[in-house]
């Protein structure tokens, strides 16, 4: 007598197994990012893969460190200061944050990476306001 597997084994043998596409190992990688030759206070670094939700990391001090995705990554760096809150009829609003580091080392990123499960994967940032 043949025995059937119920469907939900089934699907859950193959998810098991690995049917999707693997993804790339996650590797340590830290730095250092400065603004004007000053240490970036705090702030957040962007690994970016297209078509993956970005890895963010904290920067603070200058310096940043975690794990990612290994591969070839674009780079985008950001840091807020207060901003005055919109004005509206009635409502009050705690003070919003703005980005202050220019386009280019965020929205406009050309900056790369390529994380390497080998390492040393150590990156330095000099940025600059002008």
């Amino acid at each position: 007598m043949v025995r059937f597997l119920p469907p939900v084994i089934v699907v859950t043998a193959l998810f098991a197994s690995g049917c999707g596409k693997s993804r790339p190992p996650l590797v340590p990688i830290k730095g250092t990012v400065t603004l004007d030759k000053r240490p970036l206070a705090e702030g957040n670094i962007l690994f970016i893969t297209p078509g993956q939700p970005p890895e963010t990391l904290p920067i603070k001090d200058g310096a940043f460190e975690g794990m990612v995705q290994a591969g070839e990554r674009r780079v985008e760096i950001l840091a807020y200061k207060e901003a005055a809150p919109v004005p509206m009829k009635d409502v009050t609003f705690e003070p919003s944050k703005v980005n202050y580091l220019p386009a280019r080392y965020n929205t406009q990123s050309e900056l790369k990476e390529t994380v390497t499960p080998a390492g040393p994967n150590e990156f330095k940032y000099d940025l600059t306001s002008k």
